[in-house]
């Protein structure tokens, strides 16, 4: 009787388990990964959709959708996809500052399987770089790659940081440096730069000037009159 028992349970758990199989809604994608080619990356941003379909007997949803970084945003078909029907999750990708690319996107829904990786693949056509993408910084017409001028480790001798400066516009501007601090000095405190041209200055830090440990000072700059506070950052280690 015993032998007879876990016989019949065995087989009731096998078929609850198939009978289960059998009603969960199955998630059937026509492709998991899209190769997008070669693309620009000044043409902005692409996208592929990748098509599914429901091909189990009870609805499918799909619970959530996320991407393996930033570049690639998602969306998806959020209503119950019922059996034979068909759902969708597109996929954009930003190609900026990448070359190429494998990004993947993992699918979640109550079907089976319960999870889906896709992915998107290529190769991106560097953009050509203007001026004010190299100058990022921008204080009215004149920009700058940076705002950190950085001495690192000084000792007992002066040391030199060139900095440059760019003219983002069709007419001179007039450019100057405030509240410097005392141990730092500038080869010329009032420039001119000429239309669209850059100009470069020489920051010197004289480590005899000041005291020893960590310096961070913020100084300000003034551009055709205006000034812009905290504009650049003075960093140096003095020993």
């Amino acid at each position: 009787m015993i032998k007879i028992f876990f016989l019949v349970s065995f087989t009731f758990f096998f078929s609850f388990q198939s009978i289960s199989q059998v009603r969960t809604p199955i998630l059937s994608f026509e492709k998991t990964v899209h190769d997008f080619g070669t693309i620009k990356e000044a043409d902005g941003n692409v996208q592929y959709k990748f098509k599914f379909t429901n091909t189990g007997v009870t609805p499918l949803i799909v619970t959530n959708v996320e991407a393996s970084c930033g570049c690639t945003t998602p969306e998806w078909t959020k209503t119950p996809i019922l059996p034979g029907k068909t759902g969708y999750v597109n996929t954009e990708f930003n190609p900026a500052n990448y070359q190429k690319f494998d990004k993947s996107i993992i699918v979640y829904s109550n079907g089976n399987p319960a999870s889906v990786t896709l992915r998107v693949v290529g190769e991106v056509v560097p953009k050509e770089k203007l001026m004010a993408d190299i100058f990022a910084y921008a204080y009215g017409n004149a920009r700058v790659k940076g705002k950190n001028i950085a001495f690192a480790s000084l000792s007992n001798k002066e040391k030199d940081v060139i900095f440059e400066f760019y003219n983002h516009s069709n007419a001179e501007i007039n450019l100057s440096f405030l509240d410097l601090p005392s141990f730092v000095s500038v080869d010329n405190k009032s420039i001119k730069i000429a239309a669209e041209q850059i100009a470069t200055v020489r920051f010197t830090a004289n480590p005899n000037k000041t005291s020893k440990g960590f310096h961070k000072e913020l100084i300000n700059i003034q551009v055709d009159g205006k000034t812009y506070e905290n504009a650049l950052k003075i960093i140096a280690s003095v020993k």
